[in-house]
């Protein structure tokens, strides 16, 4: 599953299933509650990269995240 980002030429993320399906209460920070639901663990690649005249740079991020199945 490919994630589209607000600047997409410059930021993209490719997130790959690694575990099966889990029923999980997850901690929601963005709406400051407890949620039940189905989730999977998931391999996330995220790469950035910039361009400016004086400096370019590439970031990559790798980490593990449970998202919903």
């Amino acid at each position: 599953m490919f994630k589209r980002y607000d600047d997409a030429a410059s930021h993209w993320g490719v997130f790959i299933p690694i575990s099966r399906r889990k029923w999980l209460t997850v901690y929601r920070p963005d709406i400051d509650v407890f949620v039940d639901g189905v989730y999977r663990m998931h391999l996330c690649v995220t790469v950035k990269s910039t361009d400016l005249k004086i400096l370019r740079e590439v970031r990559v991020r790798i980490g593990k995240q449970y998202l919903p199945a």
